[in-house]
Parts: C-alpha cells; sequence; structure tokens
C-alpha cells in the first residue's frame, strides 16, 4: 500500500479532536501563558487593523509604552490564531483555533512520519494518538498554554521524515515553519536531527556527500525564508533584557529527584519531571517489546537512536547532568529541564510505531490497549476550569492582568523591556516622583498625521527643543525634519522614552519606527529567497506553487478587507490649553458602537511643561445639543495607567481611553467631548477659544 487511505485520516482526525473537548468550552483556560498569547493575538489583530502586516513592535503594550513583542518572539503562531479574529470571533476563540490546528496538524505528521518508514497504518495510528495524549503535549495545552511550542510539536517529525526521504522542499518548508514558531524547540531538535543524519550515513554504510550537501542546503534555504524575523530577533537581542539574562534562572533547581519519576497528575511541577503512571507502563511494555523482537525490526538503527535520545532526554533532566547544564552554553538557554520532555514525545510516540509493526497479533493487542488507555486516562485531564475573556476591553484587560502578575507587556520575566529603561516594571504606571518643572520651548503645534508608531507635527519652537513620544525607545525608531533630514533618536529619562531634538524655528516633526540596517537586510534575504524557492519549484511543482500563492492571497484578501471595514483615521483637533499643552487628536475605534459596549478611544496629546500634580482628563458622551453626559470616563490618562507626573515637558503622550456605555441608551448619533481638570479643585483647564474647559471631538453612533 503506498498511501494512507481516507478512513485513516479519519480515525486519527476523530479521535485527536477528542483531545481538544477541552477548548470546546466558552473562555480560556487558567493556564501559564495562555493569557499572554491571546493578548498577543488581539495586538496583531490591532495591527493588521492598522494596516500594519508585520509588526514588530506593539504599541499599545506595556501600558501603552509599547514592546517590540514580534520583533523577538517567533509570530507564526498568531497569524493562525488572529484568522478567527478577522471573522468577528473572539480572542478566546482564537488561541483555542491556533491550538487545535497545531495539534491536529502535530498528529498527522507524527503518523505520516511513521507511514513513510514502514507503511503500516496501524503503526502510524498508534504512534500520532500517542504523540497526542502523552502528558507532557496536554499539558502544553492545559496547563502551560505554551502555544509555541505545541506549534513545534508539528515541524520535528516532518523535519525527519524530510531527511530520511531526502524531500528537499519539505525539508526547507518544516525549517523555515520551526524557526517561525519557537526557537527554543529549534536548540531542541538539533542535535536529533545531527544524530538521525549520522544513523542514516552509517545505515547506508556510507556517506554521500552530495546527498549531505543538498539537505543542508535545503535546510539553508528554509533558513533563508524565515531570516527576517530571526536575524533581527538573534543580532539585536543586545537591546533588551533577554540578551543578558543567561543565567538569571538556574537550570539547575529545576532537575528531578529520582523519587518524583511517577505521579498521577499529569502536569509540570517546577522542581520535578511528571511521568503518569500510564505512561510509564506503556513505556515499559516498548521498551520490553523491542528487546523481545529486536530481530523483527525495520530500521533497527533508527530505532536505537530515538531509544537512546530519549534515555538522553531523561538524563537531562536528573541531577546527574546538573555539570552538563552548567557548563553548556545552549542548555542553558533552554531555562527548563523538562523541556526535553517535548523530545522525550517525541521520541516515545515514534518506538509505539515502531513496535506497532511487528507482525505479531499479540503485540498489536497489547499496543491497542495501552494506548486506549491512555487516551481513557488523560481525556478527562482537558476539562479545565475556564473563565470568560473579554475581547472588548483590549488592552485595558491586559494591562489589568499585567499588575495583577507584575509582569509586563504580556511577558513573566519582562525579557523584551529595553535595557535604558530604569524605572521597575511596577512603577510604571503610578505617579512619577519629584522632580524640577521644566517647559518646553515649543510655541505652537499641529497634528498633520498619525498612524500605528508613525506621527507628523508641525511645531513652531523658540529654541532646541527636545521632543518625546510616550513610547519605549528602541534603535529602529526614526526621525525627519522637513521630510528629508535626519534627525539622532535617543532614550530620555528613566522611562527610556524615544526621543529627538528639534532646532529653533517653523518645521514638521515625523516620527516612525523604521528598519535598522540589520532588518533590511534580513527582509532582503528572506524575499531573495523566497522568490528563488518559488521560481526553482515553479519548474518541478507548479500545483504547489499555484496553492501557495492562492492561499496567500485569500489571506492577503481577507486582511485588507477586515482593514478597511474596521480602519478609523485619526482625526486632528489641534486645542490648545493655555500655557499646558495641546490635544492635537483624537481615533474612535469605531464611529458606530453597540449600547452596553464598552467605546474605546485614543487621545493624543503634546505636553508643554511637566506637572508637580496629577490632573485627571475627562470623556464625556452627550445627546447633541445637551450638556449633561449621559456617560463619561474621568480619571488618569491611558484608563488611569498614565499619571501626568510621568509627563514630560515635550512629549507626545497617546492616551488609550474607554468609556462604558449604559445599555439603556437610545440609538441615535451622540456628541464626544474631553478636557483636563484638577480632581481636587475641579477646576477645568482652560481651553483656548471656549469658555467651559470643553474640546469637541466629534460625533460616534450608538445602535442597539
Amino acid at each position: 500500500m503506498r498511501r494512507i487511505n481516507q478512513t485513516w485520516v479519519s480515525w486519527v482526525s476523530v479521535l485527536v479532536l477528542l483531545a481538544l473537548l477541552g477548548l470546546a468550552v466558552p473562555g480560556i483556560g487558567y493556564t501559564h501563558d495562555g493569557y499572554f498569547h491571546a493578548y498577543r493575538i488581539l495586538g496583531l489583530r490591532e495591527a493588521l487593523t492598522q494596516g500594519v502586516w508585520y509588526p514588530r513592535f506593539f504599541p499599545e503594550f506595556s501600558f501603552g509604552y509599547g514592546f517590540p513583542v514580534l520583533h523577538y518572539y517567533a509570530p507564526l503562531a498568531y497569524y493562525v490564531g488572529v484568522l478567527p479574529l478577522l471573522v468577528g470571533r473572539g480572542a478566546a476563540l482564537a488561541l483555542d483555533f491556533s491550538f487545535a490546528v497545531a495539534v491536529v496538524l502535530a498528529a498527522w505528521s507524527m503518523g505520516w512520519l511513521v507511514w513513510r518508514l514502514w507503511r503500516h497504518q496501524t503503526a502510524a495510528l498508534l504512534a500520532a494518538l500517542t504523540y497526542t495524549y502523552l502528558p507532557y503535549h496536554l499539558a502544553d495545552i492545559y496547563q502551560r498554554g505554551a502555544l509555541a511550542e505545541t506549534w513545534a510539536f508539528v515541524w520535528w517529525p516532518l523535519l525527519l521524515g524530510a531527511v530520511w526521504e531526502h524531500r528537499l522542499v519539505l525539508l526547507a518548508i518544516s525549517t523555515a515553519g520551526l524557526l517561525l514558531t519557537h526557537n527554543l524547540s529549534v536548540l531542541l531538535i538539533l542535535p536529533v536531527i545531527g544524530l538521525w543524519m549520522l544513523a542514516l550515513a552509517i545505515q547506508e554504510r556510507k556517506v554521500v556527500w552530495r546527498r549531505w550537501a543538498q539537505l543542508i542546503g535545503a535546510a539553508l534555504v528554509g533558513s533563508g525564508v524565515a531570516a527576517f524575523y530571526w536575524m533581527p530577533a538573534l543580532l539585536e537581542m543586545k537591546w533588551v533584557r533577554v540578551g543578558h539574562e543567561r543565567g538569571s534562572i538556574d537550570p539547575t533547581e529545576f532537575l528531578a529527584p529520582l523519587h518524583q519519576l511517577s505521579q498521577l497528575e499529569p502536569k509540570i511541577f517546577l522542581k520535578g519531571i511528571f511521568f503518569h503512571p500510564v505512561q510509564m507502563l506503556l513505556l515499559g511494555s516498548v521498551l520490553v517489546l523491542l528487546v523481545l523482537f529486536w530481530a523483527h525490526l525495520r530500521h533497527r538503527l533508527l530505532v536505537g537512536v530515538m531509544a537512546g535520545v530519549l534515555l538522553i532526554t531523561y538524563v537531562l533532566q536528573t541531577p546527574w547532568a546538573a555539570p552538563l547544564w552548567r557548563m553548556v552554553a545552549p542548555l542553558q538557554w533552554l531555562q527548563f529541564p523538562w523541556r526535553w520532555m517535548g523530545i522525550a514525545v517525541l521520541c516515545i510516540a515514534f518506538l509505539v510505531g515502531a513496535v506497532s509493526t511487528i507482525n505479531r497479533r499479540m503485540v498489536h493487542v497489547v499496543m491497542s490497549g495501552l494506548v486506549g488507555l491512555l487516551i481513557a486516562t488523560m481525556l478527562p485531564t482537558t476539562l479545565i476550569e475556564r473563565t470568560a475573556l473579554d475581547t472588548y476591553r483590549y488592552p485595558q484587560e491586559m494591562w489589568r492582568i499585567d499588575q495583577v502578575f507584575h509582569s509586563v507587556g504580556a511577558t513573566w520575566k519582562q525579557e523584551f523591556l529595553p535595557l535604558w529603561v530604569r524605572v521597575p516594571p511596577d512603577e510604571l504606571y503610578q505617579s512619577g516622583p519629584a522632580r524640577p518643572q521644566t517647559e518646553s520651548p515649543i510655541r505652537t503645534a499641529r497634528l498633520l498625521s498619525a498612524a500605528s508608531n508613525t506621527i507628523r507635527l508641525a511645531v513652531e519652537t523658540g529654541g532646541e527643543a527636545t521632543l518625546s513620544l510616550h513610547q519605549f525607545y528602541m534603535p529602529h525608531w526614526r526621525a525627519l525634519r522637513n521630510e528629508t533630514e535626519p534627525l539622532e533618536t535617543f532614550p530620555l529619562g528613566d522611562l527610556g522614552l524615544v526621543a529627538t531634538r528639534l532646532p529653533a524655528g517653523t518645521q514638521t516633526l515625523t516620527l516612525a519606527w523604521g528598519a535598522t540596517s540589520t532588518v533590511r537586510l534580513a527582509t532582503w534575504v528572506s524575499l531573495v529567497t523566497t522568490l528563488g524557492g518559488l521560481l526553482w519549484l515553479w519548474r518541478k511543482q507548479r500545483r504547489s506553487v499555484l496553492v501557495t500563492l492562492v492561499a496567500g492571497g485569500l489571506f492577503a484578501a481577507s486582511v485588507w478587507g477586515y482593514h478597511a471595514s474596521h480602519h478609523v483615521e485619526v482625526i486632528p483637533i489641534n486645542a490648545t490649553f493655555a500655557e499646558r499643552g495641546w490635544l492635537l487628536g483624537w481615533q474612535p475605534q469605531s464611529q458606530s458602537v453597540e449600547a452596553g459596549r464598552p467605546f474605546h478611544l485614543t487621545l493624543f496629546w503634546l505636553n508643554r511643561r511637566t506637572m508637580p500634580t496629577d490632573y485627571n482628563i475627562f470623556i464625556h458622551i452627550t445627546r447633541p445639543g445637551e450638556g449633561v453626559p449621559v456617560a463619561q470616563y474621568d480619571g488618569y490618562p491611558n484608563s488611569g495607567l498614565t499619571p501626568t507626573t510621568r509627563w514630560e515637558a515635550g512629549e507626545i503622550v497617546i492616551s488609550r481611553e474607554v468609556v462604558d456605555l449604559p445599555e439603556t441608551l437610545s440609538p441615535g448619533i451622540y456628541d464626544v467631548w474631553a478636557g483636563m481638570y484638577d480632581w481636587r479643585t475641579l477646576e477645568r483647564w482652560p481651553v483656548v477659544g471656549r469658555e467651559d474647559g470643553r474640546i469637541y471631538l466629534g460625533t460616534i453612533e450608538i445602535r442597539k
């Protein structure tokens, strides 16, 4: 039999989908990283709404200071997850969708690997199910919420199969896929691939250098396709904490005492491996059958390699391996020894498939029974507690989660925090310390345009002025004076805000996230490699190229359609607060909002002088011609997280606000007003041209 039949595919799909029952419950699970991944998917959707196809910097993360998440973290899983959001679904479903696609594809890839080696459908089925239901794989989904690692399970078997069958295109695609999925999983699989290739060379009794060169070349092509991500992430790691924190976690603290080898709960304990007794029974049975029927196996050398790798992964998680963890630098990058459990899952599933090819009815019955027992035992563990995820209150709900967990930018250890940020993370959203009062020489300012990570102003200064943006500085920020003259950008103050200096006079200023020389080089490498690969493939597999282009075109069309239907331009206001600064403009998230839903808007301020006290902003929603608000927000700027004592003189502050609309509001057009006031005296800041201290922003439609 040369092909897997449709019945096999159906059985794998149905039995694997049972493992996803826990995702069918509405909401998001209480996992280690699930919330962070959901908010990153929302951040990607927000960027796509603004017309940014690959956002290296999420401006709303880190309490509105921005965070270079996708500059350093592999993006592929989030692009899969964003698809449900583009058709109006919630973030929890988007996260579950990405997990589900990864689990199904991983099962198919493991089944495919075993099938290509032994042409045995039962063995392929049992290997695929084992790969899915082993406790660590399920813990990645239901306890850790490790989206990227779950996606890594897809690529590992494909890489081994591509090397085995000399499938250069598949090897290139899988290499690119893994690099764009999870960089630590690349480190995990590299030694396995090396041993696998060595075993193939021994099995063939010679080293075919041309074959090896072609395989290495295909891997390099895949690396070139993904270079736009991994090259800047690697070479520019020095600018954020992750590039300087090797050793901040001591892996030896997480090595497992031998008495913890068996645990009933399929959970990861920070100090110890977990092995469910059923997993131990399955593995023990596999090893016994391997010994008994070793002579009946095909590809014994490959089976031996995978058994040896399995043993090594276990040893690396015991105190015996402590010297290795201290001496070998790449191991320290892995942080936690139990990450090797992912490779252990790969090896166990492979060995289950190998044993299941033995032509003995007893073996088939035993293996089928053990895999069935594994499924029956693990299924209840997928039914975890879940809670609602309020997509409508993004990013404010993300900021609240960061406050509760003492995290920044949807990361546990602030690993992407720029080095020049000297304020402790827990103080980013608190009132600033006492400091000398300074005033910017800016005389007039007018907003010309604004978009995601880009703002253009016309300003007049009476002397050299420092102008900053309420975003963390990275060397990618660019400043242009009068559209053509580059200006130096630099980190300002303890917050490390992006800033530039303007000479005296009337001029325009553009501040925008740009590309470093490394990013430009990496982008060109990816473009040239991808184009070259497609042209080469066109000569051999035109249908594959056409399918790829059609799929890419459909995705691009859906993103463009979503952008066209949801994007709202920034509206210039350019109102002046006497002696204090300017409200430059505003951007409603939508021009039409349902009653009972939160109304999101973004305000663009330019501060003229530092402030000794914190002031409140107000946003009022009123019926036309009436002064009494029917809904309002009163509090510190940026939903309470950017007190004015943090504002620098000459700083452009982007504050994201939310107004809760009562369900009882009747449909119609409403006016939106904003202003600033002293909450102690209730005195409003005076506005030039208005006596009531209110600034008219525009209108919104409220619908039922």
